[in-house]
């Protein structure tokens, strides 16, 4: 389940989150302040959609929220005069104050497509049961007989096909660089020769055969967030 947070006047947040059954395809839960110093103060720490007044747009306000930030979606509702900046793969969008209706179907398609990998992936091995959002896996990695999962979370196994696991993750923007290796695309940094360096500086071998396809997948996502 989602879970929301907003900071608004009282009755656009009531508009807003009425408005939200219609948007998100996930059932939710949400919190709501008047004040952004309670968010601030807020002891949940982690939130998938954060809605904001445009006043809080600054990175004063953002670094000051003290958990992981990084896979959030925020939305600002903004007065006359502010940049639609609006993308396909971004996570932070701008809706107008008084349009917030129309605007929010608008971006309906866009904010799901990117609170999909907030979903929990469920997997045993061992006789442990882990729930994993698929944004918190780097990359997957073949080892004879065992798919290891690189996570925020520390490395996890699981018995498995590479071949039946990229097919079930490639609708989470994963992507495949190599016969053992099942890489994230939200976390690609760079491409430098036959090795592809992720955000946390590591470094993965990518195989001749596979490069072309992973760089014309990079493209069509470069290409969808402009």
């Amino acid at each position: 389940m989602l879970k929301v947070v907003i900071v608004e006047q009282e009755k656009i947040a009531k508009d807003v989150i009425f408005l939200l059954r219609n948007v998100l395809n996930d059932e939710f839960t949400f919190t709501y302040y008047e004040r952004i110093i309670d968010l601030v103060k807020d002891p949940v720490k982690d939130y998938d959609v954060i809605i904001l007044n445009e006043a809080y747009n600054n990175i004063r306000i953002t670094s000051a929220l003290e958990f992981d930030k990084t896979n959030s979606v925020f939305i600002y509702l903004c007065h006359e005069g502010y940049a639609n900046m609006n993308n396909s793969y971004g996570r932070v969008f701008s809706i107008h104050r008084m349009n917030v209706e129309s605007e929010l179907m608008e971006i309906k398609d866009l904010i799901n497509s990117r609170l999909r990998k907030h979903q929990e992936y469920l997997f045993s091995y061992n006789g442990i049961t882990l729930k994993l959002k698929f944004h918190d896996i780097y990359y997957i990695e073949k080892e004879d007989k065992n798919l290891i999962y690189y996570t925020k979370k520390g490395e996890f196994y699981e018995r498995g096909s590479m071949s039946n696991k990229a097919k079930e993750f490639s609708i989470y923007d994963f992507v495949r660089i190599n016969s053992g290796i099942l890489v994230n695309y939200e976390y690609i940094f760079k491409i430098e020769g036959d090795e592809l360096e992720l955000h946390n500086h590591e470094r993965l071998p990518i195989s001749r055969s596979r490069k072309p396809k992973l760089l014309e997948f990079i493209r069509s996502k470069t290409n969808l967030s402009k």
